[in-house]
């Protein structure tokens, strides 16, 4: 039974500040997200298209459509889940944060407003981001810095879907895709 050996060993031994780290990044990306899906209830109470008739809601879409534009515009580009999962594997996680203040309030306009955009990829791009910039704040190895960013990951995934095992098998699958 190797498993609760290893167990035993993050909790006691040199791995130990890994596991607390985990523990953090596990419980940051949780919240991150928790205020995320709240922020995204909350906007959808007003944007949301069965709230509007047909008319009224595309001015609704014309607005946020307009407000995107903005936002992008003037906050850059609201970055690339695809680069966050290449950059998992050569550098260990995300490079910067930068991404974030436009895609936050990007993808909660859009999906609030029933546009096309899901809350998957900005949630997990989010948690991800976040793991791998506590990851490097703390100057952890390359491997660290790649458990941390799937632990945010995982956590993002973890809230949207409320099912824990879920972000496990996230991460099994992104492995045998390598």
């Amino acid at each position: 039974m190797p498993q609760p050996k290893l167990f035993v060993e993050s909790l006691l031994g040199p791995r130990m500040r890994l596991f607390a780290l985990v523990v953090v990044v596990g419980l940051v990306g949780g919240l991150v997200g928790a205020g995320y899906v709240g922020t995204l209830k909350l906007l959808e109470r007003g944007l949301w298209p069965t709230h509007w008739s047909d008319t009224a809601h595309l001015g609704v879409l014309v607005a946020v459509g307009m407000a995107i534009g903005l936002l992008t515009r003037f906050l850059g580009t609201p970055g690339d889940v695809e680069l966050l999962v290449n950059n998992i594997d050569v550098l260990g996680g995300a490079e910067d944060l930068r991404d974030l203040k436009s895609l936050l309030p990007v993808s909660l306009l859009c999906i609030a407003a029933g546009g096309a955009m899901g809350p998957e990829a900005p949630l997990v791009q989010t948690t991800g981001g976040l793991g791998s910039w506590l990851a490097g704040r703390l100057g952890v190895s390359t491997v660290d810095t790649r458990i941390l960013t799937i632990t945010g990951m995982a956590a993002g995934f973890t809230v949207l879907f409320g099912a824990p095992l879920g972000s496990a098998v996230f991460e099994i699958g992104r492995a045998s895709c390598r």
